[in-house]
C-alpha cells in the first residue's frame, strides 16, 4: 500500500467519524440552547452546511488535502507494509474502531438517561429552579434520544462494516 492511499484512508474515515460526531453533539444543543427565532435557524442551517462541506472536503477531496499538505512527501519507502493487511481490511478496522467507540461512549450515558427518566423526579425547590434559570435545558428524554441515536449508529456502522467499507474503497471516493 503506497503511503498516499494509507493517508487517503484515514482522512476518510476521519471525515465519516466528525461528521457522526459533529452532527449527534452539534445540533441537540445548538436547537436546545437557541430560543426558536429567525436568526437562530439561520446561524444553525449555516453552521450546519459549514460542517457538511467540511465533511464533503474531506471524504471526497481527500486527494486535494493530500497534494495541499504534502503528505505523502519525505518518506524514504514509498510503500509502507502492514503485512497481509489490505485496504479493505484496514478501512474495517476503521469502521469498528469508530462504532465500538460510539457504543462504549454512549452506552453508560443511555442506562443513565433510561434510569433518569423511570425514576420519579420531585418538584424543584425554589432555589434549584432560580440556580438553573440561564441553563440551557435539554429534557432528560432529548438526551436519552440522543444517546440511543448514537447507540444505534455504532451498531449499524458494526452491522454494516463490510458494505461501508467496500463503498469507502470504491473509486467514487
Amino acid at each position: 500500500m503506497l503511503y498516499r492511499d494509507l493517508f487517503r484512508l484515514i482522512l476518510k474515515l476521519l471525515g465519516l467519524y466528525a461528521l457522526i460526531i459533529s452532527l449527534f453533539t452539534f445540533l441537540p444543543k445548538a436547537f436546545s440552547i437557541s430560543e426558536l427565532e429567525l436568526s437562530s435557524f439561520i446561524w444553525i442551517f449555516v453552521v450546519s452546511v459549514i460542517m457538511l462541506g467540511f465533511f464533503i472536503f474531506i471524504v471526497f477531496k481527500s486527494d486535494m488535502i493530500i497534494d495541499l499538505l504534502e503528505l505523502d512527501q519525505g518518506f524514504e519507502e514509498k510503500k509502507v507494509s502492514f503485512g497481509n493487511v489490505d485496504k479493505i481490511t484496514l478501512i474495517k478496522l476503521g469502521i469498528i474502531l469508530a462504532g465500538g467507540f460510539l457504543i462504549i461512549e454512549k452506552l453508560p450515558e443511555f442506562i443513565y438517561q433510561t434510569f433518569h427518566i423511570m425514576k420519579e423526579q420531585p418538584e424543584p425547590s425554589a432555589w434549584q429552579k432560580f440556580v438553573e434559570r440561564n441553563q440551557p435545558a435539554i429534557k432528560p428524554g432529548v438526551t436519552l434520544a440522543i444517546s440511543g441515536l448514537q447507540l444505534i449508529t455504532g451498531a449499524l456502522l458494526l452491522i454494516f462494516r463490510n458494505k461501508l467499507s467496500l463503498l469507502l474503497n470504491s473509486s467514487r471516493f
